[in-house]
């Protein structure tokens, strides 16, 4: 703590030593004194001198609003407004000194209006540099420092409409010590926000850098305004060009680290969707019940005894049942219409080998080329034969159809079981009841996410049960699902 403290302390100390050697050998005060007190080849010079030193300053000011203008349409923040508008102010009392370029634009202004301007600005000033360190820096500014730099700006300005012209002068004086006071405040606030909350080192170097300079120009302003009567240069446009171009930069670099810690949780939030689709898999893989295992391999036994052929059958399409279960590697990927059919026949005909005459199964499949979500038929399939065939009484049949519609495909299974009460179909979509099939939950939030549609139960205890779902061709919305869902 105490090292960052002297590497702050050396820095404000090394910018204000710069600018008192820079003062001092190219001997600014000298702007000050009366034309009388020089020759015409020093007027001249020092005309020069001025008039490019206000030109560049407002071209910087002009660029400063428009990179404030383009950044605001980006990331809607007051920072960026409180600046365009400061540095429009600034541009105004740069105006009024030196060259007094505002006589080309209003060659009628009088010098009271100038004078006025003059303080009208400056008393603006303690005010707007409390308000742009509290919206722009991570600096907690009290509010009633806030209010009471808002009252004085409040009352100093009618004060100023209402005091004589003579008296403008000890005005001035008042008002550029009130300002001065601001900006040590500003600066033993900023810093010790530094210091406490750890601010990493490139923006307290450029926090530090922008009010060490302006309270370098408020000092400068506040001895022209005591100690001399020619107003020649204003050196708080100066301070606050330089300390919004390293407020700027602060800003810019800011804005990368907030994108590249954006970036950073978008990337943790892949990761953890990418994980977390693995364990739903894994999940629905795992409701491979070891009980339909155990069955469709004593089924296959027992026909072996009696039917080798039949046998032989039933155990490649065990093997392809297997085989196409696990070579699903996520439920994102997508897969042939003909692929999830042939994994869906691969478990209905050993479920068929083993129920025989109980249980008759019929495959309705129009010709139609199109990519679907792994596991959304075969569920349907075995949610219509294990919860229907432990209570059926009579045979139980099982239709599994693809139906090609206008512009979009109808996938389901229909059966003639005992049907699902209302209540049930929605707690089975919704996920509140898990006794009822495997994953139909999870292939409605699927078709949700990836298609938009959802997974549809038509039930009846006279005609049984149909589970379908609605994909588009186009990969878009279907009117089918417009117009009857």
């Amino acid at each position: 703590m105490h090292k960052k403290r002297n590497i702050y302390i050396l820095c404000i100390l090394t910018i204000t030593l710069f600018a008192v050697v820079f003062i001092t050998k190219n001997n600014i005060f000298n702007l000050y004194y009366d034309s009388y007190l020089r020759s015409p080849e020093q007027i001249s010079k020092r005309n020069y001198f001025i008039c490019g030193y206000d030109s560049f300053i407002l071209g910087m000011y002009v660029i400063i609003i428009l990179f404030n203008a383009f950044y605001y349409l980006f990331r809607k923040e007051k920072s960026f407004i409180i600046l365009i508008l400061l540095s429009f102010m600034m541009m105004l009392r740069t105006m009024i000194y030196g060259s007094h370029f505002i006589y080309y634009i209003f060659p009628q202004v009088s010098a009271g209006t100038l004078l006025y301007i003059d303080n009208i600005t400056l008393t603006l000033l303690p005010f707007s540099w409390i308000a742009i360190t509290h919206v722009c820096l991570p600096v907690n500014i009290p509010k009633s420092v806030i209010k009471f730099t808002l009252a004085f700006a409040i009352v100093a300005l009618g004060l100023l409409f209402i005091i004589p012209v003579s008296y403008v002068k000890q005005f001035e004086i008042i008002v550029g010590v009130i300002l001065l006071f601001t900006c040590i405040y500003i600066t033993i606030k900023a810093h010790s926000t530094i210091i406490t909350q750890n601010i990493k080192p490139i923006p307290a170097a450029l926090i530090s850098t922008g009010i060490t300079v302006i309270i370098i120009a408020t000092m400068l302003d506040i001895i022209r305004i005591v100690f001399f009567k020619s107003i020649t240069i204003g050196y708080i446009p100066t301070g606050f060009m330089l300390l919004a171009v390293s407020w700027e930069y602060y800003f810019t670099y800011s804005y990368e680290m907030l994108m590249k810690d954006r970036l950073r949780v978008l990337e943790e939030l892949n990761v953890l969707n990418e994980n977390n689709c693995k364990l739903e898999m894994k999940f629905l893989k795992s409701q491979i019940r070891p009980h339909f295992i155990h069955n469709a391999l004593n089924t296959i036994i027992a026909i072996s005894r009696t039917d080798a052929n039949k046998s032989k059958y039933l155990l490649y399409e065990f093997s392809n049942y297997l085989r196409s279960c696990y070579d699903i590697e996520g439920l994102e990927d997508v897969i042939s219409i003909e692929h999830e059919i042939s994994f869906t026949r691969a478990y209905a005909t050993l479920e068929q080998a083993r129920f025989e005459d109980n249980l008759h199964i019929e495959y309705h499949l129009d010709d139609v080329e199109i990519d679907v979500p792994p596991l959304i038929l075969q569920p349907l399939a075995e949610n219509a034969i294990v919860h229907n065939q432990a209570d059926q009484e009579k045979p139980l049949y099982v239709s599994i159809y693809v139906t090609k519609l206008e512009d979009s495909v109808k996938i389901g299974v229909q059966d003639n079981g005992d049907g699902i009460d209302k209540e049930k179909v929605q707690a089975i979509l919704s996920g509140e009841t898990s006794n009822r099939g495997v994953g139909l939950n999870n292939i409605n939030q699927r078709l949700n996410k990836i298609y938009g549609t959802k997974l549809h139960i038509e039930s009846s205890k006279e005609s049984g049960t149909n589970v379908f779902m609605i994909i588009p061709l186009n990969g878009g919305s279907s009117n089918f699902e417009s117009n009857n869902y």
